[in-house]
Order: C-alpha cells, then structure tokens, then sequence
C-alpha cells in the first residue's frame, strides 16, 4: 500500500514539486537513522545485561537527535569494583540474576531507560525507571527519571524548524529575581546556568565536593550518569542585589556551593574553613558563617575531638569581596552560633560564656578598602613576605596584624597616623581574649607577656619558674581563656605527656602549676574550664609505658577540681583501658576488657558538691561571714567598712558574691569605684552614715580613680573559724555560727590563734532584680574566754 501511495504521489507531480521530492527523502532518510539508533541501542543493552529480552522504541526526535525508551526485562543491577592501579578501584555496571540488596529491592520486575543518539553517537541519560513519562508544551520537553529530571529547551528557527536551544538535568530550578538567568541544580553532580535572554548555556559544570572550585565541564558520560556524586540539595536562593545563586547540602554539616554568573565559577566558598554544622548562609547581606565543628554520632568521636584540645575556628565569608574573618574561635565542639540580629552574631566561648560579635564591618560590597590598605601598609612597611599568613584583627577599635612566617608569630598594630608598629616578635602562641580583656603572648621558653585592652603591657613572667623541673623539651599545647577572662591556661606537653596545665591568675597576677601531681598522655586528658575540672586516664592499656627502667601497668581513672586541688580516684584496672565519656555533668566510665569496670561519676561544681540555691545560699553566707569579721580593724572594736571592701576584694572565693567586682592594678592596688563600693556597703550593711570613702582611699585625679594598696596595717587579728551555716524555716534569715579567733603574737613573734568567742551572726535575706544577698542585722556572742 505504501508503494502504491508513493506511486500515486509521483505520477500526480509537476515540475514545481521539488519540495515534495525532498521531504520524501527526508522522511526515508530519517526512518533509516531512527531504525540504526533503536539497533545500536537494543545492542548496547543487551551487551551490558547480557539479556536478549530487550525491547527499545522511539519517543521523539528532533532534528538528528533521537531520545529512545528502552525496557529491560527481569534486570538487577549490580556493581563490581575492578583495581585500576595502586589503590585505586574503577566501578562497572554488570547485570546478574543475584539477589538486590537493600537499596536494589526498590528495582522490581521490568526497568526503563532512555537513551539519546545523536549522529552515532550514544549516550544513557536516565535509568532504574518504573516507567517512561515525559511533558511537553511549545518550548521545552521534561522527562521524569528515577532520580531527576532531564529538560529539553527548543526554539524554532528562521523557516520554523524546532531545534534544541540546550538541555540538561535538575532536581532544583532557580530563577533570578529580575528573570535574566535560571540555575537548573542537579541534585546528583551537576548545575547548569542559562542566560533567558540568549536562550543558551553559559555555565554547566560537574559538581565537585572534593575541591573549592567545580572546574570539570559537563557533558553526558555513561559512568557518570551511573555513578553520581550523590547529595541531597535542602536550600536554594539567590544573594541580594548579585547575580550570585546558591546551594546548600546538608549532611549534619553545611556544604555550601555559590554560583557566581559574572565570574562563571562554581566554587564552596567555606571549603578551606570547614563544612561545621553549626554554619549558615545570609543571602540578604550576602554572607556565609562557617567553621569545622561537626555533629558527633557516637561518644567515642564526641570525647577524641574533645581530647584533642584544639581550638575550632568560625569565619564569616564576605560572598561580594571574597573576604574572610576569624570571628569565633572555642575548644567547645558546640558553640551554638546565633544570629542576634544584622550585624551581631554570638556564640558560646571555651570559658562557658557567651560573646557576642559585632560584624558591622565585615559585610556589605563596600567592605574592602580599608583592610587593603592595612595589608598594603603592612607590605610596605615592614617588607613583610607576602606568603607569610596574615591575619587582621580588631580588638577594642584597635586594628592588630598577627603575622606567622611558619617558624613563629610577630604581633603587629597600626597607629592613627597610619603607620605600624612591631608589638611583640617572636612567639609561638597570641591569644585575644573573647571579652576584649587581655591579648596574650606565649613562646616556648614559657615568657608570658600580657597586654590590656588597649595594648599597654599588663602582665610579664615566666611560667617555668613555678615549678621545679624545667630542664625538659617542652612544647606548647594550647592556651585557652577562663571565666570572665580574668585567668588564662596554658597546657604544655613533652613529647606525647601532658606536662603543665599553668592558671595565670590575671586579677592577683599570680602563676600555678595544676598538674603538678598530673602523670598521663596530653590526648589522654579531657579540661573543662567552665566546669573547672579535668579528666584522665592514667595510661592507655594494653600499652604499657616504661619509666625509670620500671613497666607501670596500673591503669587508674581521676578527676582533678581547680579551685580546691582535689584528686578524686574514680576506677582503677592493671592493663587495660579505662573508656570514658562526658555528658550533661555525668562521668560514664567503662572498660572493654572488664565489665566490673563501668560506672557514672556524677562531677560537681569546682570539686564541691552540687549544690541547691539553699545551699548555695549558706556557703554565700559562710564565705560573707568571714571577711566581716576579717574587717574588724586592730585594735578597734568596731567594723570598719572600707576594710570589709578589702576583704571581698581579695577573696577569690567562688562563693564570695562580690567576687570580680574590684580590679587590682598592679601599682594602685585595688581599684574603688565609689558608686560599687557604696553599693557593696548598703547591700551589706544597709543604708547608714558611712564615713567618707573619699577620706580613707587614695585619689588619683589623672584617672578619676579611688585606689588602695594592702599593707601591714590594714591586717587584722581577727578569724572566723568553724563557720556553719541554716537558714530559718521561712527562708527570711541566715544564721552563721563560729569561733572568733584572735591571732596575737608571743614574744618570739610566732603567731598564737586563740579562741576567744562563741558568735552568731544573724543576716536577713533579700533580694533584688534577680540577685539574692544577704544584709548584716546583728552579731551575738554567746561565750567569751579571758
């Protein structure tokens, strides 16, 4: 019948058919190449499954191009993985009659694919199809896959021919907001960006996760349509006033991709600073906050990061400069990084606290210029070598460069005049203070320097001459900032050995050592300064470890508290490991080798019990009772108040209640600002008629500061000792109970404490905006002895 029809059409044709002439060869011509594509391809297949029950038909075509159904019969998938050289391993698709495992179980029965041929070329574009459904409308056609979509775009020609404009996979469509560019995200490995106006492709790019720029260009690849790199896209969105797109996968951890249209890359802007679960992305100030925290799935990852001691760094990335900042840093292996508002994030520091960081000038496309012109006066002042690491950092208003040239670090600040000025050279370890307090500088002799909030030298010592033994190659480990900044730890190491964890007391510029009686591995101890504590295993086991020519074997478990210096024996073996992680305050503790050896050690606050708000209340009352009548000046019989501000200012108690609110000042003495010390006053004693404080203190009127070194003669004879402490049933009063001690001195001048009185001190309880404290009412002596 068709030979006749042609027959017809021929015999009824004039000379001016020519046209029919050529679209009956373009017909005959395109049956012949689209019965070549179904053949190469049922050939492909069947050498691939070694399956002869293969079926594959046409879906559509366009120009020279065919896209082919193919279905395969009973197929199960399976992937051998052949050696390609030295460690190296190639994945081939074979098809078998095993049985699916997990992830093959959601192959059943008869499988689709579909193929694209294109002048003898072939190429598998989708696959593990349940079936074949593809739209099309005038402009594009969409084929649905397994695992994503494939889009054809069209566009018509001068003679009104269809032809492709371009295609390629997405699982994620994003359109720019003034509509000039779309960004099709594949969720498997590949994003292709198009210019709407030029209807064409002008980035397309495989994606890569090993590496901070996707430099490989797309095309189809059979390996690579079988063997993705796979991820999971959770947010798109387009950066404010760019045209810069981006995407993130999240996998607990923040892979973070930017797709910069101007620049036609495709780059992990946080790929050197670290995929941290707790980053984020603003794409309304055009910014990413990054770091290398991650979300630990088992104890023993949680407590190896945390044994480590390493600080992790956070970073804001200025997506429209390129600019990076170290804006948080924390032994923590969580900081709970927030967002207060535009320009202020905070976070959780290694001391427990939280800080918050003012990123106003980080952010915005404006950003730059001053900073470069800080390194460019870095450069040429001080003929720094440009592959030196640098790094600027403001502290207090005051711009400061920390330049490491691999060997050690040099502290740079920049003065008004635009000039800079060489602070410190030469040490290993400078550390700013979160809270803005203090910068320290360490070097490996153990010379600690240690400069104020505005870079004055504050602090100078040498932290071997507090302990004997300093004949030793001692390395530092790190140097991490304590509550309220006010004390610093440095822990040293010698070779693997944890050597000294020293506490530089800020406030009475004071130096210990805390492991004095500390013998284990430096990775081998857990610190918590908040908590003030640490935790060690003595020995590793089964390793033993020789010393004195002796093989020790005890393994032993402790907890070391600061403040108190007490060593707590938590579980003790011979030879083998003792396991521990910490949680939520708890110690749990156990041994593979030995199921005796497990248990929860509940820690407590600075090595003293956990304590209630009552009992808090009565070690506040305890500690309050002491310094009274430590303020009973000599040879007076009355209490002198501005000595009881000398007591609670050198009391270094944790439960004095005023502890930290006077600074020391190395030449001064203690600093009283007389707004805090009348406060102090009318808390505990009430409001009375004070004698003026402005007769007793010193007067510094440069500074407008009231100040008083201790001396011989503000010392006092008189001690509390065998202080208790109950409070009455309606929680209104506080009663402390104790001997009055009088400290005289015989005619040797050896001191001779005697007792000389029962007392009870009786405070009521009051409290104010959220904070309780307790006001002296009367003090009763219940028994005196000549």
């Amino acid at each position: 019948m068709i030979s006749l029809l042609l027959i017809f059409l021929l015999c009824s044709c004039n000379k001016d058919d020519s046209n029919l002439y050529d679209e009956i060869d373009a017909l005959s011509q395109s049956d012949n190449i689209s019965e070549e594509a179904l053949s190469k391809v049922r050939d492909e297949v069947k050498v691939l499954t070694g399956l002869d029950d293969v079926e594959a038909s046409e879906l559509f075509s366009i120009e020279n191009t065919y896209y082919i159904k193919v279905k395969i019969h009973d197929l199960m998938l399976h992937n051998d993985y052949i050696q390609a050289g030295d460690g190296e391993y190639t994945a081939v698709t074979n098809y078998t009659d095993r049985s699916l495992n997990n992830i093959e179980e959601k192959i059943n029965g008869d499988v689709y694919e579909v193929w694209r041929y294109e002048n003898g070329d072939l190429k598998r574009i989708l696959y593990n199809m349940e079936d074949v459904v593809y739209s099309q409308d005038d402009d594009k056609i969409i084929i649905d896959g397994a695992y994503n979509s494939y889009i054809i775009k069209l566009e018509s020609d001068n003679e009104g021919k269809e032809k492709i404009s371009y295609e390629c996979y997405y699982t994620d469509i994003l359109n720019s907001d003034n509509g000039d560019f779309t960004c099709y995200i594949n969720n498997f490995f590949s994003i292709c960006v198009v210019d709407n106006k030029e209807n064409k492709i002008i980035l397309n790019k495989y994606i890569d996760l090993e590496h901070e720029f996707s430099k490989e260009d797309f095309k189809l690849d059979n390996n690579k349509v079988l063997f993705p790199s796979i991820m999971w896209v959770m947010e798109t969105g387009w950066i404010k006033n760019s045209n810069m797109a981006y995407f993130t996968c999240y996998d607990l951890s923040n892979v973070i991709f930017v797709i910069d249209i101007d620049k036609k890359i495709l780059s992990q802007p946080n790929f050197t600073t670290g995929a941290g679960y707790e980053g984020f992305i603003d794409k309304e100030n055009g910014y990413v906050i990054t770091g290398d925290t991650y979300y630990a799935l088992d104890v023993y990852s949680y407590m190896m990061d945390h044994l480590e001691k390493q600080y992790h760094y956070y970073y804001l990335i200025n997506l429209y400069t390129s600019e990076k900042f170290e804006i948080a840093k924390s032994i923590r292996t969580k900081i709970e990084l927030r967002k207060e508002d535009e320009k202020t994030i905070s976070y959780t520091a290694s001391s427990g606290e939280r800080v918050k960081v003012d990123i106003s000038d980080m952010i915005g496309k404006d950003s730059a210029y001053t900073r470069e012109g800080y390194k460019d006066t870095l450069v040429s002042e001080l003929s720094i070598d440009e592959a030196d690491n640098t790094k600027l950092i403001k502290f207090n208003d005051i711009v400061y460069a920390v330049v490491d040239d691999g060997e050690s670090k040099k502290l740079v600040q920049y003065t008004q005049n635009n000039k800079v000025n060489i602070v410190a050279d030469k040490f290993d370890d400078i550390n700013f203070s979160e809270l803005g307090k203090y910068i320290s500088l360490y070097n490996k002799s153990g010379n600690l320097i240690v400069l104020d909030s505005s870079g004055n030298k504050y602090f100078e010592d040498n932290v071997f001459d507090y302990f004997s033994n300093n004949d030793y190659n001692i390395e530092l480990g790190v140097t991490v900032w304590g509550e309220n900044n006010d004390k610093l730890y440095i822990l040293t190491k010698e070779d693997d050995r944890l050597r000294n964890i020293f506490e530089v007391n800020l406030v009475y510029k004071s130096i210990r050592d805390l492991a004095c009686d500390i013998d284990c591995r430096y990775e081998n101890i857990y610190i918590d300064i908040p908590g003030g504590f640490t935790a060690y295993s003595t020995f590793p086991g089964p390793i033993f470890y020789t010393y004195d020519k002796e093989v020790n074997d005890d393994v032993c478990l402790y907890v070391k508290y600061f403040n108190t210096g007490e060593k707590v024996e938590i579980a003790r073996t011979k030879g083998e490991s003792i396991h521990f992680y910490i949680f939520d305050n708890e110690l749990n503790y156990y041994c593979i080798e030995n199921d005796d050896i497990q248990g929860v050690y509940e820690l407590t606050a600075g090595g003293m019990a956990n304590t209630s708000q009552e009992q808090q209340l009565l070690l506040n009352g305890i500690s309050l009772t002491r310094d009274i009548i430590s303020s009973v000046y000599r040879g007076e019989e009355k209490y002198t108040y501005e000595v009881l501000l000398f007591s609670l200012a050198g009391n270094d108690d944790e439960y004095n209640l005023y502890k930290g609110y006077f600074p020391f000042d190395e030449n001064k003495g203690f600093i009283f600002p007389l707004d805090k010390s009348n406060e102090v006053l009318t808390q505990v004693f009430g409001e009375k008629e004070y004698p003026p404080l402005e007769d007793v203190f010193d007067y510094d009127e440069e500074s407008d500061i009231y100040y008083k070194n201790l001396d011989f003669g503000w010392n006092t004879p008189y001690r509390a000792e065998n202080v208790t402490a109950n409070v009455s049933d309606d929680k209104s009063k506080l009663y402390t109970e104790f001997d009055l001690i009088n400290l005289w001195y015989d005619v040797e001048g050896d001191p001779v404490p005697t007792s000389i009185a029962k007392c009870e001190i009786t405070y009521s309880i009051n409290k104010i905006n959220d904070k309780t404290y307790l006001q002296y009412e009367n003090m009763e002596i219940s028994k005196l002895v000549d």
